[in-house]
């Protein structure tokens, strides 16, 4: 069934600030209304396809910084 938010300014008033809903019987909710534009809920595989680029070294620990953590006071010596 759907009905239209014409007949409810304030749910619509609610919707449009991007607030979600949620529906309940006997203090059970029973639903949840969002808003369609929402960006919460599940997240959307290949949203950001394109947009992030990894390094080819990314996994690759210089070795002036596995020294500073050997040699230098990040780990105190026993």
């Amino acid at each position: 069934m759907i009905l239209s938010l014409e007949k409810y300014p304030e749910l619509q008033a609610l919707l449009a600030t991007g607030s979600e809903i949620a529906l309940e019987n006997n203090g059970q909710i029973v639903a949840r209304v969002m808003p369609i534009n929402s960006t919460k809920g599940r997240p959307i595989a290949g949203l950001l396809r394109g947009k992030i680029r990894i390094a080819d070294d990314f996994d690759q620990t210089p070795q002036d910084l596995i020294d500073a953590f050997l040699e230098g006071s990040v780990f105190p010596k026993e």
